[in-house]
C-alpha cells in the first residue's frame, strides 16, 4: 500500500458516507431546529467517523 493511500470495502464507504450525511444534517440543524438529542448523536457519529477511519488506515481510533 503506498504511503497516505487508504483501501475501504463497499460497506466501509457506505457506513462512512451514511455517517458524514448524517452527521451534515445535523450540523445544519443548528439554530432554532436544533433539538438537545443532537448533542449525543453528533458525539456517537463523530466517534463512529473515527473509528472508522482508523480501520481503514489501521490506526488507533482517537475516540472523543
Amino acid at each position: 500500500r503506498k504511503k497516505g493511500k487508504v483501501d475501504m470495502t463497499t460497506e466501509q464507504i457506505r457506513d462512512y458516507t451514511a455517517l458524514v450525511r448524517r452527521r451534515s444534517e445535523l450540523v445544519l440543524c443548528s439554530g432554532r431546529n436544533w433539538r438537545p438529542e443532537y448533542s449525543g448523536e453528533l458525539r456517537h457519529i463523530d466517534n463512529e467517523i473515527l473509528r472508522l477511519q482508523a480501520e481503514m488506515t489501521g490506526g488507533q481510533s482517537n475516540v472523543l
